[in-house]
């Protein structure tokens, strides 16, 4: 596709109601730049459509950028929502399947069987530490290798905590960043950050020409100033100055919020009110009104900074940190012909920001009459570059702290801690409104996000999930939900969740959504089994965007996957099974008549995963290390075992040289367990960085198989 034509395609694709719409200079960059398989930094403006930027050469030729699907990776929920309408919007009526990925709404949990995921960094950058959020502990390296084969974008990076999120994003991306492209997108992030995006993947920055960007806003006919009002607050009675125009509000705390909201309507002026703590159903009803009818006068926290097509004519904000204003401004004047005037006010608390960087930011922006993207761009610079060189000192130590995290747990030696390396250690814990929580399991019910330390102010009264049950007195600090009781929580659709006041709303129901791999299993034959695995693994292999050069490697894994099941234990054991059920079978499994609910507990007397692997190594003498290595450490990884778990081998039923021969396999020669797994610890230990990649690309391409091909054969 030369330029031009992908220009015309572009038009075609945008167009509306027989309106044109011409790609800008930069985003044309954008996409030549993926056909060739760059890896980007997209640095524009609020307003200047960096999600169309990426969006449209995917949708037009991901094949030419040589990937089969998109992860798009946002800081928000608020933005996922958003981003996700905008890709089904263009994605969808050209038969690309678009699906989203939260916390809250789990569709593309394994990040797989989908043209364009849309998540949030906590739910990627989770599994490529091998804690995968949601997700059972048994499931840890599946998702380790989810960006292979992708074009992961990472919109409003800068909204990532610097020496967390950003760092872990950069790692994941430069251990695959020959299987995967990436393009880093944002109106404000600071030449540190961009600097070490270049350093580790040679990434290509693409950014605006002066020219360009004073063709995007003074020459759309855009313009805005900016107020300061030190020494005030913002008050319901300044926002009621400006009731014949379109106004947004923008505080630093829910609590604020909720207080204009209340005095606005006393008022007569009820505004829309956008937070953090409404349940899902009722957010994206918000967002869903913010988008279509533009009200008039909103009142926001910081969920309206980034991602929010929205406009006023005046903006009202609480003083923030400069790359924060900068992204409240984009959302005033921000559509052709517009004008508008942003407004700053001092604010009665520095929460959530730290007092110096709103010192930073008093001292820094100025009264002005072209708050264009040259002025945000240089303010941010001023404000920030300093400090995001000192959270980025000492990158190395930062990136191999990441990869030692991820060696534990495939060693077995480490301890869970990727939230750290994920968010700061004020982070959020889901919260449900339940009187009587006993029989409800969360991911049966609407949740909503609080910083930790807002409920440790109610810790008395609330109940911690532990993973299996609710308990009273659990760690708050610590807990995955927190069930709070409706005499501390009022919830209303138009105010959200206060706690402290008593309400009538429990957490709705979440739709009921059937996990994969949980179904009732029927009895299948090991020959048949393994070539199923064998042959989805090569399908999969294909539907990853990964090519025919691992084609060997996963085809061993698949293989070599279920090898300890021939052992005399298990296979007694799955013999007797169909033999008391009136079932009797001559021939080795795979699997027995199994249902979940009623057979729970019923299971072999020993593990076959580590055993597959020690009889495996027979079969790949004479494979380089590097490639052997990463094929055992699927196998016995492929239910979630680490190398901690290995176990001596069993002798081999009887009926396994038939079993092996149908797959095409030599009888077995058995080694000292021991010494094989000791080596195999040795050798991850050692050239970790060298073996992991593949070993996560391997384990993923099996675990999934494993669950289709099992699915297929009737066992799901």
């Amino acid at each position: 596709m030369t330029a031009s034509e992908y220009r015309q395609a572009f038009i075609d694709l945008t167009r509306r109601e027989d309106r044109e719409f011409y790609p800008h200079p930069y985003q044309e960059e954008v996409a030549q730049r993926l056909f060739e398989r760059s890896h980007l930094i997209v640095r524009a403006p609020t307003g200047a459509g960096k999600t169309l930027s990426v969006l449209a050469p995917f949708v037009l030729g991901r094949d030419r950028i040589g990937v089969r699907s998109m992860i798009y990776v946002l800081p928000l929920r608020t933005l996922v929502e958003a981003v996700y309408e905008e890709a089904r919007a263009l994605a969808e009526p050209l038969g690309f399947k678009v699906l989203m990925q939260t916390g809250e709404r789990a569709d593309a949990e394994f990040f797989h069987d989908a043209d364009i995921v849309v998540t949030t960094f906590d739910q990627l950058l989770s599994g490529l530490l091998c804690e995968p959020y949601g997700l059972s502990n048994r499931l840890w390296n599946i998702n380790a290798a989810a960006i292979a084969g992708k074009l992961i974008v990472f919109d409003e990076f800068h909204l990532m905590g610097t020496a967390r999120a950003f760092v872990t994003a950069v790692m994941g991306v430069e251990m695959f960043m020959d299987l995967c492209v990436s393009v880093w997108m944002t109106a404000t992030a600071t030449s540190p950050l961009t600097d070490k995006i270049k350093s580790y993947m040679n990434a290509v920055e693409v950014e605006l020409s002066s020219g360009e960007r004073t063709a995007l806003f003074e020459g759309r006919g855009i313009s805005r100033s900016l107020r300061t009002h030190w020494g005030e607050y913002l008050t319901a009675a300044e926002i009621l100055r400006y009731r014949e125009q379109r106004v947004l509000v923008v505080v630093n705390t829910v609590g604020r919020a909720q207080q204009l909201f209340d005095e606005l309507g006393s008022a007569g002026r009820p505004p829309l009110l956008l937070h953090s703590r409404f349940f899902s159903d009722d957010r994206s009803a918000k967002q869903k009104l913010l988008r279509e009818a533009q009200p008039r006068l909103v009142v926001a926290t910081q969920v309206i900074e980034a991602g929010v097509d929205m406009s006023s004519d005046v903006l009202l904000t609480e003083i923030a940190p400069v790359n924060a204003l900068m992204q409240r401004a984009g959302r005033c004047a921000r559509f052709p012909g517009e004008s508008g005037t942003v407004h700053i006010f001092d604010t009665p608390s520095r929460f959530p920001y730290e007092q110096e960087e709103l010192n930073v930011a008093s001292s820094t922006v100025k009264d002005t009459d072209s708050l264009n993207p040259e002025t945000c761009a240089s303010w941010v610079e001023a404000a920030h570059a300093a400090s995001d060189s000192l959270a980025v000192r000492g990158f190395n130590n930062l990136i191999a702290d990441r990869r030692d995290l991820i060696k534990g747990h495939v060693t077995g030696d480490g301890n869970h801690g990727a939230a750290a390396f994920i968010r700061d250690g004020n982070d959020a814990v889901r919260v449900f409104i339940l009187d009587s929580p006993e029989n409800v399991k969360p991911q049966e019910r609407q949740a909503i996000q609080l910083y930790r330390n807002k409920v440790r102010s109610v810790q008395n009264q609330a109940r911690v999930f532990d993973g299996e049950t609710w308990v009273e007195g659990g760690d708050i600090q610590t807990a995955y939900a927190v069930a709070l009781p409706r005499s501390i929580a009022c919830y209303t659709a138009e105010r959200g969740l206060i706690l402290g006041s008593q309400g009538a709303i429990e957490s709705p129901k979440k739709t009921a959504r059937k996990r994969p791999g949980y179904g009732a299993l029927k009895v299948e034959t090991w020959a048949t089994h393994t070539k199923g695995v064998t042959d989805e693994s090569l399908r999969r292999l294909a539907a990853e965007g990964l090519g025919v050069e691992y084609a060997k490697l996963v085809a061993w894994a698949a293989r070599l996957h279920d090898l300890g099941k021939l052992q005399n234990r298990w296979q007694e054991w799955a013999w007797e099974r169909q033999a008391v059920r009136g079932a009797p079978v001559t021939t080795a499994l795979a699997h027995t008549d199994y249902d979940w609910e009623t057979d729970r507990g019923q299971r072999p007397p020993c593990r076959h995963a580590a055993a597959s692997a020690l009889y495996g190594d027979c079969y790949l003498n004479g494979m380089a290390e590097h490639e052997r290595v990463p094929v055992l450490l699927a196998v016995i990884a492929h239910h979630g075992g680490t190398l901690a778990g290995g176990e001596k081998a069993d002798k081999l039923h009887a009926s396994a040289s038939e079993a092996l021969e149908c797959a095409g396999l030599s009888p077995l020669i058995t080694a000292q367990a021991g010494v094989f797994f000791r080596d195999l610890r040795d050798d991850i230990r050692d050239r970790f960085r060298e073996i992991w990649p593949l070993a996560a690309i391997l384990s993923r391409v099996l675990r999934l198989s494993d669950q289709k091909a099992t699915s297929e054969a009737g066992n799901g």
